[in-house]
């Protein structure tokens, strides 16, 4: 336990995480499904490795906090964020002030505190975001580097459906005048197909094996934290499939998404987010969040269904350990090589 004025951080007990998890449902800026215990209780039992809460309390009242994924590699663990784990960073009470003396920053050097203790060789969180004062973490020594995604808002449907682009709402009634349907019928299956065929479309990594990644959905299926929507063609044939990750919290989250090449030009997969944005709205939910944005045709497909970009923050720790030393006899190696073999002073 660690304490900054009147600042208290302390590891959340197990009889305790329905708490923590009411405090992150409510923080609109910083809170996500991914940092409450329900969710990572299951992503861990699927995928492996444990985690734990550190919460930062002000007169016994949760001002903040951070959810520790770890996963063990050779170097001991690592606590990072990794796929079905978009963000692992700091929950923050939406009212705190943010600047550089104010309690958001005491917050943060609190748990800047905890984090230097962790055994980690090196720590990273992906902060959702990332317009605040990261200074006592940058002051540190940690590195940070913004990242991006596409929020799309889904309480209002009919706005949206102006915002989306015309190449979008022109394949959604290609699909649908060709008898396309979407359900949100949680058929793994065909969700789990799609997911096979585009990763190896794109010559990428599965998210996890078939059989962890059915107990991961079924868990959260039957917790009401998640949902699978299925775009068939007429005939009834999956055509592109998604799973959308819900909870309490006002965003919901596209965690994962695929589709069949074969049917890419009914537009089914246009129908699908339109589908799911209408229902998710009329679920409660306030926006939908596609889950990053880079360079490539990914993004560009993202881009079309009336989102706006918002920016997160990367935060590295300072490497240590086995690592930093690994990585100082390097620069020195390099160095020296520069001395020896290429004949002229090697740069700072």
């Amino acid at each position: 336990m660690t304490s900054a004025g009147s600042l208290e951080a302390h590891l959340v007990s197990d009889d305790r995480y329905d708490a923590w998890d009411a405090f992150v449902v409510r923080q609109e800026r910083t809170g996500s499904i991914y940092s409450t215990a329900q969710y990572l209780d299951i992503l861990c039992r699927a995928a492996g490795g444990t985690f734990s809460i550190v919460a930062v309390e002000e007169g016994g009242s949760l001002v903040g906090g951070i959810a520790l994924y770890r996963k063990g590699n050779g170097a001991g663990y690592a606590i990072t964020n990794r796929r079905l784990l978009y963000y692992n960073g700091i929950v923050l009470r939406d009212d705190l002030p943010d600047s550089a003396t104010s309690a958001r920053s005491e917050v943060l050097a609190a748990l800047n505190g905890v984090l230097r203790r962790q055994r980690a060789p090196a720590i990273n969180l992906h902060c959702r975001n990332g317009a605040q004062d990261f200074s006592p973490f940058t002051e540190a020594g940690w590195r940070a580097r913004p990242s991006q995604t596409i929020v799309v808002p889904t309480h209002d449907t009919a706005r949206l459906w102006t915002r989306f682009d015309k190449n979008a709402r022109r394949l959604v009634r290609r699909a649908e005048s060709t008898g396309c349907t979407v359900d949100a019928d949680n058929d793994f299956d065909s969700f789990y197909f799609a997911h096979e065929e585009i990763h190896r479309r794109k010559n990428a990594p599965l998210y996890l094996p078939r059989q962890a990644f059915r107990s991961y959905a079924d868990e959260l299926i039957a917790a009401r934290l998640g949902v699978i929507f299925t775009a068939r063609v007429a005939g009834g044939a999956p055509a592109a499939s998604q799973l959308v990750l819900l909870g309490k919290h006002s965003c919901s989250h596209t965690v994962c998404a695929g589709s069949h090449a074969e049917h890419l030009p009914t537009g089914a997969a246009y129908l699908l987010r339109w589908r799911a944005f209408t229902e998710l709205g009329a679920r409660g939910y306030a926006a939908n969040d596609l889950t990053d944005v880079s360079v490539g045709p990914v993004t560009r497909f993202k881009e079309q269904f009336g989102g706006e970009r918002q920016m997160n923050m990367m935060l590295r720790s300072p490497r240590r350990g086995i690592l930093a030393c690994g990585t100082q006899w390097y620069r020195a190696l390099r160095k020296e090589a520069g001395t020896l073999f290429c004949g002229r002073r090697p740069r700072a």
